[in-house]
């Protein structure tokens, strides 16, 4: 789910932080529900370094068609500091958060503690 299509946040930092507030706030509700659901699912945020436009809440389940769940990025590296733009919105005792860069993107991807 995206919240800022037009990448406003990228415009201002405050506005941005409002975003990912949001984006943490749905994440959270989303768990709650999907407390109930009794499939196999996985819930994230991601958060794009260069591109706010591009943030976002997943949730992933398994498909019919192929086995690919549950994602995992092995090139994520968990033992990673939130920017300390992000850091005081990011609760690292209730969120784990993990990093990766590639040559397109820089992405953060925050998850609930397991």
């Amino acid at each position: 789910m995206y919240l800022d299509w037009f990448g406003i946040g990228q415009h201002r930092l405050k506005y941005r932080r409002e975003h990912i507030k949001a984006y943490l706030a749905l994440y959270d509700r989303l768990t709650q529900q999907l407390k109930a659901f009794k499939k196999p699912h996985q819930c994230l945020v991601t958060i794009h370094e260069e591109d706010a436009s591009a943030d976002a809440v997943y949730i992933h389940s398994p498909k019919l068609n192929d086995d690919y769940f549950p994602h995992k990025n092995r090139e994520l590296n968990w033992e990673w500091e939130v920017p300390n733009t992000f850091k005081d919105l990011i609760d690292n005792k209730k969120y784990d958060v993990g990093y990766f860069k590639s040559e397109f993107e820089e992405v953060y991807v925050v998850q609930l503690k397991t």
